[in-house]
């Protein structure tokens, strides 16, 4: 009986573990297939630039998915001084003291 306990725990893990990974799976195909769609429609849309033709932000604009790859940029920028900020502003696990509030 204990063994039947040990097989039945196993097939419930590998269930709940696949029906995690499916999930994600889904998700990222997702997240993937829609940065794809917008990459593919950004070759076919002009944009009207702000800069001076030949300047730098111009010949940026110009890249193909340009404005995905700073918005990238500026996401990971934002993780890491968050990052900083929670070190400088954390505080100590028991900072009210023993009890619970």
């Amino acid at each position: 009986m204990n063994n039947e306990m040990k097989e039945t725990s196993k097939i419930t893990d590998k269930r709940t573990v696949l029906k995690g990974d499916y999930r994600k799976n889904i998700m990222l195909w997702c997240l993937f297939t829609a940065a794809i769609i917008f990459l593919v429609l950004d070759l076919f849309f002009y944009r009207h630039s702000g800069f001076e033709p030949g300047s730098l932000g111009a010949r940026i604009e110009g890249f193909a998915g340009a404005y995905s790859l700073i918005g990238l940029a500026s996401m990971i920028f934002l993780i890491f001084v968050s990052k900083i900020i929670k070190k400088v502003i954390a505080r100590n696990l028991d900072y009210y003291g023993d009890k619970d509030v």
